[in-house]
């Protein structure tokens, strides 16, 4: 028995919570039952993979380390396939008594996963369209309440899609058109905005304002792209009439080319021992990568997209990544965040608890300037600065063209290829046409170009600068440039 549990803090007094797990079909009767032929990747017909179950716990002394009490079975869901499941429950935390939302369980559930586990088919069922099951969608119910068909929860009465005068529609749809909503949270501060973390398939990671009915697309869309069917390798643009369809597009997105493939959502910084990430949601990628983002949450409005940027991890002083940190292939990383603000970080790898604190560097962040020009025929470059070095990007083709000293003098390294020609992106000499470049730096040409020793002298900036086109800016085009430099440094402790 596989189980995946969450844990939901207690909303209506001492002892009670939530957990969802994985479950073998013979342990319970589902209430939203797999309608559909479930096929693999053979074309042979299967039988659909588990069970979903969330129940409900009520302790008889919250304040004891082990539990005795009792639970209640809530819901029920058939899951067709064995990934893309149920990934989060979660309350509102900014809800008060009287308020709509006070009370109210929201339950992310995937879209059933793919004949080819773990990736292989585009929805193969197409459950992220379909109002008439729960997969694929954000649900929210009142786990009091007692109006549902099995009579274990409530529907509350200003779902969206109550009063739609379907009678296939599900009244407890809050969202849908999610793929793998893997992880969502609350701003407890600002606006108060709800934040989802979509897991992409082969190309877009998405972070999505939680809007009441909003239909995010998928098995349509992945982020803001057409997606083919039958080959999940192409994506097309949008066409001129996509406002017709009324599609909810991410605030802000990632591309496959960063190396990032599955996002991780977080939670927006409130605490106060970094000041300067306060307002920044920190989410990261939990594969392969595992690298830290974060983005300004007033910037993730609805209808445009917000940058984002790389936050630097640190062991004491030394810059690291989290791989490094965890000594693992895979981050498995997953975010917590307590009453004062201040958020945590989790892997499935090595089991530990880390906290987010400053690092000694957090005093001295680097500037970066960023000025538009023309390299060699490449319209929309960009030049990036840090006072004393510079590098120049050309996000189109996601490449660090050159890195040079301020205003262009003594180029101490230079891309071979000009005027605007770039090699297949599929070729050997692809892997050697720009990519990530680290200033200041011991480059090959360092002391015959400069004429200076290693290490460059303190006027330059005391932290290493990495230049890194982070998505092309034909995949966010309302806020260029696509490129990310340093950011507020951070470390972890255990």
């Amino acid at each position: 028995m596989n189980y995946a549990f969450n844990l939901v803090c207690e909303i209506y007094g001492n002892g009670i919570f939530y957990t969802v797990t994985s479950e073998v079909k013979t342990s319970g009767t589902p209430d939203f039952p797999v309608t559909q032929m479930i096929m693999d990747s053979n074309n042979h017909i299967i039988e659909s993979s588990h069970h979903d179950v969330i129940r409900e716990w009520k302790t008889t002394d919250p304040s004891s380390n082990t539990f005795a009490g009792t639970s209640r079975e809530i819901l029920r869901i058939e899951e067709p396939y064995p990934d893309h499941n149920v990934g989060q429950l979660g309350f509102n935390p900014n809800a008060k008594p009287g308020d709509d939302d006070y009370g109210l369980l929201y339950i992310a559930v995937a879209d059933g996963g793919s004949d080819g586990f773990p990736v292989s088919d585009t929805d193969p069922l197409d459950n992220g369209q379909d109002l008439a099951t729960p997969l694929g969608k954000i649900l929210r119910i009142d786990p009091l309440g007692n109006n549902s068909t099995n009579g274990q929860y409530g529907i509350p009465g200003d779902n969206p899609f109550v009063a739609d005068n379907d009678p296939k529609t599900l009244d407890e749809i809050w969202a849908y058109g999610l793929r793998n909503p893997h992880r969502f949270s609350w701003d407890s501060g600002g606006e108060g905005k709800m934040l989802i973390a979509d897991t992409g398939q082969a190309f877009i990671e998405e972070v999505n304002l939680g809007i009441k009915g909003a239909n995010y697309g998928w098995g349509e869309r992945e982020g803001t792209w057409v997606i083919d069917e039958n080959n999940e390798n192409v994506l097309y643009p949008l066409p001129k009439n996509d406002d017709s369809y009324g599609y909810t597009y991410p605030v802000a997105q990632y591309d496959h080319d960063i190396r990032g493939i599955a996002i991780t959502g977080g939670y927006v910084y409130r605490g106060k021992a970094i000041p300067e990430l306060i307002g920044q949601y920190i989410f990261a990628d939990f594969v392969k990568d595992g690298r830290f983002f974060h983005v300004a949450v007033d910037e993730l409005v609805d209808g445009k997209q917000a940058t984002i940027k790389e936050l630097r991890l640190f062991e004491g002083k030394q810059e690291v990544s989290f791989l490094e940190i965890i000594r693992k292939k895979r981050s498995d990383v997953r975010f917590g965040v307590d009453e004062e603000g201040e958020i945590y970080v989790t892997s499935k790898q090595d089991g530990k608890v880390r906290k987010l604190v400053p690092s000694p560097e957090s005093s001295i962040p680097a500037k970066i300037t960023v000025t538009k020009t023309n390299y060699q025929g490449w319209q929309d470059s960009y030049i990036l600065s840090n006072g004393q070095v510079e590098a120049v990007i050309v996000p189109k083709i996601g490449r660090v063209m050159q890195f040079r000293f301020k205003d262009g003098e003594n180029t101490f390294w230079e891309n071979d290829q000009i005027s605007g020609q770039a090699p297949n992106p599929k070729s050997q000499e692809w892997d050697n046409f720009g990519g990530d470049k680290t200033w200041p730096a011991p480059q090959s040409e360092w002391e015959q170009i400069t004429g200076r020793s290693w290490p460059p002298p303190a006027t330059f900036d005391s932290i290493t600068v990495t230049a890194r086109v982070i998505c092309m800016d034909s995949y966010t085009v309302t806020r260029p440039p696509c490129s990310l430099c340093c950011t507020t440094p951070a470390v972890f402790f255990s």
